[in-house]
């Protein structure tokens, strides 16, 4: 029984150590408490100020233009102020992307793209992707010609839809398809109807996706180990829900784009 209590106690005491304790020349920030550091007193703030930006101000304000908070299981240092970012942003290593579970499910898995990537592929990634902008040309004719058809099919969209419709239209989701075919035409010479029903239902997933995420990857991302305790509550599954309706859709585009590869190499 006394080795029992010992144990427990080492244990306990080695946890708590571990994750109370800030690292050397770690950034002031609030109070820590052990395992889920400060994240109820910043969950606090965000509820209060009631967006995470201006919660981050008001800390900042109190301990400095350089910020450090542990949400749960991840540690975040956050900068403020313009002359601080630009000097920050030219260092290399403060270059990487965040790869925690949340972003690691949004790309199925691994480091992909080029917002959650960095390193040798990220570069890769830039490189290929500015070579084939500058092919294409951001003052390119063409690229004009797209866009002003784009307006044009955007405006009739409209009319049809004051004329057909007597209710308001919600303008913020008004211009989702065409900003997306914008630069679909361009990346794979193709484009999506404005009542493409289940493109619409994709985009109203990634809008609910940014509206129940905060950009630090919320409570699923601090604690990964919830999604087998408390699926719902920890919003895992909501996330894979939202995720396996964003696949099918990839998968179609996907499937788009070879047919299209094969009618170009005919």
């Amino acid at each position: 029984m006394f080795l029992l209590f010992l144990s427990s106690l080492v244990i306990f005491s080695s946890i708590y150590f571990w994750t109370h304790q800030k690292p050397h020349k770690f950034p002031p920030g609030p109070k820590w408490l052990p395992i889920v550091g400060c994240m109820f007193k910043f969950q606090e703030l965000k509820n209060k100020c009631g967006y995470m930006y201006i919660a981050i101000n008001e800390l900042s304000q109190k301990y400095g233009s350089i910020l450090g908070l542990k949400l749960g299981c991840q540690k975040f240092v956050i900068i403020s102020g313009n002359d601080l970012l630009r000097k920050t942003l030219m260092k290399p290593e403060f270059q990487g992307r965040p790869d925690g579970f949340f972003f690691q499910v949004r790309a199925f898995g691994k480091r992909r793209g080029i917002l959650f990537a960095d390193g040798p592929f990220w570069y890769q990634s830039k490189r290929n992707t500015i070579k084939y902008i500058s092919h294409i040309g951001f003052r390119h004719r063409l690229v004009d010609k797209y866009l002003t058809e784009e307006a044009k099919t955007l405006v009739s969209y409209l009319k049809k839809k004051i004329t057909n419709n007597k209710e308001k239209i919600a303008m913020n989701k008004i211009f989702d398809v065409a900003v997306l075919n914008s630069l679909w035409v361009l990346l794979a010479g193709y484009r999506f109807d404005y009542n493409d029903v289940r493109l619409h239902n994709i985009f109203t997933t990634i809008h609910e996706a940014f509206e129940s995420n905060d950009t630090l990857g919320g409570l699923i991302s601090h604690f990964p180990f919830l999604r087998f305790i408390i699926p719902e509550i920890s919003g895992y599954t909501s996330l894979m829900k939202r995720n396996f309706i964003r696949n099918g859709f990839l998968m179609k585009v996907d499937n788009i784009v070879v047919k299209l590869s094969f009618f170009h190499l005919d």
